[in-house]
Parts: structure tokens; sequence; C-alpha cells
């Protein structure tokens, strides 16, 4: 008999227990915030002070204060900045995205001077989600390809 109500209760226990966060919302507000409108500020919003990036050239580490650099970098060169996400996957605390970014090059960026040309690029992210905010991420971009093609 104690078997059986210990079950049940787990059971009642796991019923009652809410649903996995759905970051799908948070991410494509950060992003229309961030890279569409140019608000930088709003990575104080969205990023964990823990914050780590990793890509092709390696990790960085740092709060919203290293995506707010990076934001306004990114604006600078491309000020008609758009950009657009498709979620791939979800499963728990992450999320799989693609996001395609498209702006004319009007200043130099990663060591490429500005060329006045349109360009088209996509990135394909990884984020992990810690306390509410974006606590690490794992990306890779073709722009540095993009930017070197006339």
């Amino acid at each position: 008999m104690r078997a059986v109500s210990a079950l049940a209760l787990l059971l009642a226990l796991c019923a009652c227990a809410p649903p996995p966060a759905d970051w799908e919302p948070a991410l494509r507000t950060a992003n229309d915030e961030l890279l569409n409108k140019g608000n930088a500020a709003y990575a104080r919003d969205a990023f964990a002070a823990s914050y780590v990036g990793h890509s092709g050239g390696g990790e960085v580490r740092g709060g919203p204060e290293l995506i707010e650099g990076f934001v306004a970098e990114l604006r600078k060169a491309f000020p008609d900045l758009r950009t657009e996400i498709q979620i791939l996957a979800k499963d728990g605390d992450r999320i799989t995205w693609l996001r395609t970014h498209r702006g004319t090059h009007q200043a130099d960026f990663m060591g490429v001077p500005a060329s006045g040309r349109t360009i088209t690029w996509e990135t394909m992210i990884v984020t992990r989600f810690e306390d509410g905010k974006v606590a690490e991420e794992w990306g890779v971009s073709d722009l540095g390809e993009k930017l070197r093609v006339p």
C-alpha cells in the first residue's frame, strides 16, 4: 500500500511540475532589440554577467558589456542591418537557431574596409539560458567569407 501511495504522490507531483521555459520569445526579442533596432543597452536585460561565447575564433568571456560592444561595432559597419531568425530545435535550456543578416557594409569591420556592398550572411547558433538570461553560445558564421568576396 505504501508503494502505491508513494507512486501516486510522485505522479501527482510530476503532473504539476511546470514545463521547461520556452526561451524562443526572449531570443526573438533580444535579436530584434540588439540587431534590428541597435539597442545595445538591451544586452543588460538579455545576457548573463558570466556569458561565454564559442566560435571558430575561440572563446570569449564577458557580460553584457561584451555584447554591447559587439552590437555597436556591427551596427556601425552595417547601419541598415536587418536580421531574421529561424528556430531549428529547442531542448530544455537550449535553442538551436539560424540567423540571416542583411546590411550595407559602410564602415570597417573585422579588419575589412567598408565596401558599400549589401551583404547577406548567416550565423548558426546554439544558445544556452541560465536564470532567464543567455549564458553561453556556440556559433559559426559565414560573414568573414562574405566580407572578402567582391
